[in-house]
């Protein structure tokens, strides 16, 4: 979806401690150079040794991936991966759309989930993500300005699906967030999304909640006890367990 801030990084972010948790060898790849995903998930740092440039353009390097704790991956990202549309764009067509599927290969036996956290852009990362990712979710911000990009996105992965490069179908499900049920606008903007979505979207909805704000801020999982009475809590814990359930019906 074109628009940043509809809670990408945050579905991400907490979907990977979640999933970590429940025993789930979780890896995070962050392919966005703003890397949002990876100051949640490792802090404010920059000196890696191996990055989202090293996993889709130096298939030949050592993969040392970043431990953000028990159960936790990620393969972070820096400023220098704003060049990878360039690099992408740079390599012949019969190359470019697998760079992250080939790459994902030589790691993902280690892994039961792989979670990549995308840009609003749609160029030549999201292909390659669209391709390596059989289950995609889009986060749907109960906004009607935000929400005007959800059918451009189907038609996307759609047009990507019926290419051929991809494969086989993919998994699109869209997740509404920042819903606020007592004000008319959020909840107006929900209906709307309930319509172009249909049974794609996720059952749960995830509230405007300053809770949300705060572990995102401070870098801990919505699921930490501080937050036990908040009602985001319980709603990432019913994605959490949609999201499984999904993943054993794609799984087959």
């Amino acid at each position: 979806m074109q628009k940043g801030g509809a809670g990408k990084t945050t579905t991400a972010t907490q979907l990977a401690w979640g999933l970590a948790a429940r025993g789930k060898r979780t890896l995070v790849v962050d392919l966005d150079a703003q890397a949002n995903a990876t100051v949640t998930l490792l802090g404010a740092k920059s000196d890696f040794p191996y990055t989202a440039n090293d996993l889709l353009f130096a298939p030949g390097k050592a993969a040392v991936l970043q431990r953000a704790g028990e159960n936790l991956f990620v393969v972070p990202a820096t400023l220098r991966f704003s060049m990878a549309e360039r690099q992408i764009a740079s390599l012949p067509p019969y190359e470019s759309p697998f760079l992250l599927a080939n790459a994902l290969e030589r790691i993902d036996g280690e892994f039961d989930f792989v979670l990549c956290d995308l840009s609003p852009a749609h160029g030549g990362v999201f292909v390659d993500a669209v391709i390596a990712c059989p289950t995609i979710i889009a986060p749907a911000e109960a906004n009607h300005l935000a929400i005007q990009g959800v059918p451009d996105l189907q038609d996307e992965i759609a047009r990507i699906s019926a290419s051929g490069v991809a494969g086989a179908s993919r998994t699109l499900r869209f997740l509404a967030t920042k819903c606020c049920d007592h004000q008319t606008a959020p909840r107006e903007a929900l209906k709307t999304i309930e319509e172009l979505c249909g049974e794609r979207l996720l059952r749960t909805r995830i509230p405007r909640s300053a809770a949300v704000e705060q572990a995102m801020g401070k870098g801990i999982p919505i699921f930490d006890r501080r937050f036990r009475d908040s009602p985001a809590q319980g709603a990432f814990t019913s994605l959490l367990d949609e999201f499984l359930e999904l993943a054993e019906a794609t799984r087959g």
